[in-house]
């Protein structure tokens, strides 16, 4: 069975190599004849597609370029009009048939080349960056024509442990994680083999702390100077308004002065008050004594008898 499927694979290989491809053509800007939609995209109009000259190819005479870099597009036109069918009858409607083609850069293209300060070959369609200056790029670099700028020649696949690619100095450096890393255990790194070693790094504690003690310091000072500039603002516009009758120290004279008001006239009242009661006993045992003696007796003193 084994030798059987060797002997098929083999004459397929051989059938294989006896059937050769053509040669593909390439194919020029030039006028296509082909199917264009007439009302796109609702496609209410019959016929749905008509035949229709256009400009379609490849640029003619540069083989090398892109088509994103270069289009054929149509160089004159002529309105052709034909009949189509409508919901309400026939109706005519015009088409564009493009009657001659010529090879054109794409201008999104030109444009963005122009705008990165790149060289624009307007012959080629093609964009490049100006040459450099002669020594420009380091020896361990060379000049990208693509990104215009200095690149590294040899870019290693990956870097050590604890390392990343540098890409200004062309060489593997150590990771801003590997500094983070000994920068937690207040360690140094050593920068040959990335590691922390063991000396640890001094911690000025006793500066950063007075440094620290003495800029709240500042900071309370400054604070007070606010607040007393600020108060004393505030009475002077307060003795200015009392002047004119208003403010806050106005307003407290003026209950103050209404409470002391109040007071010394309640004190007058009860003064008045006990007065008259005082005037009514002594009336009063006046003239019990004079019933007293005319043989009179007050209704108090009856009841006493009884």
């Amino acid at each position: 069975m084994a030798y059987i499927a060797g002997v098929v694979f083999l004459l397929s290989i051989m059938g294989l190599n006896g059937a050769q491809a053509n040669s593909a053509t390439p194919a020029e800007c030039q006028i296509w004849k082909v199917p264009v939609e007439v009302d796109p995209p609702k496609h209410d109009l019959r016929p749905f597609y008509v035949e229709m000259h256009r400009c379609l190819g490849q640029c003619t005479g540069k083989l090398s370029i892109s088509p994103l870099q270069c289009e054929c597009v149509p160089a004159t036109t002529q309105d052709v009009t034909l009949k189509v069918v409508t919901l309400s009858g026939l109706k005519p409607r015009v088409f564009k048939n493009h009657t001659s083609c010529r090879s054109q850069c794409k201008t999104g293209y030109k444009e963005r080349c122009i705008q990165d300060g790149h060289s624009w070959d307007e012959r080629t369609c093609t964009c490049s960056c100006p040459q450099p200056l002669g020594g420009s790029c380091p020896s361990n670099q060379f000049w990208n024509t693509r990104s215009c700028q200095c690149e590294c020649s040899n870019t290693p696949s990956s870097c050590s442990l604890n390392m990343a690619w540098n890409k200004s100095s062309c060489s593997c450096q150590c990771s801003v994680m590997a500094f983070a890393k000994c920068s937690k255990k207040l360690s140094a790194t050593n920068l040959k083999t990335c590691r922390c070693t063991g000396r640890r790094r001094p911690v000025i504690t006793n500066q950063v702390s007075h440094s620290q003690s003495d800029e709240s310091q500042t900071k309370l000072v400054v604070s007070l100077v606010v607040i007393g500039l600020l108060l004393g603002t505030l009475f002077i516009i307060d003795l200015v308004l009392l002047c004119s009758n208003k403010g806050f120290m106005y307003a407290v004279k003026t209950k103050c002065s209404e409470k002391k008001g109040k007071d010394e006239f309640i004190n007058q009242v009860e003064a008045e008050t006990g007065s008259i009661a005082l005037d009514m006993d002594v009336n009063q045992s006046v003239k019990s004594e004079n019933c007293k003696h005319k043989g009179y007796y007050t209704t108090q003193d009856s009841v006493t008898s009884v």
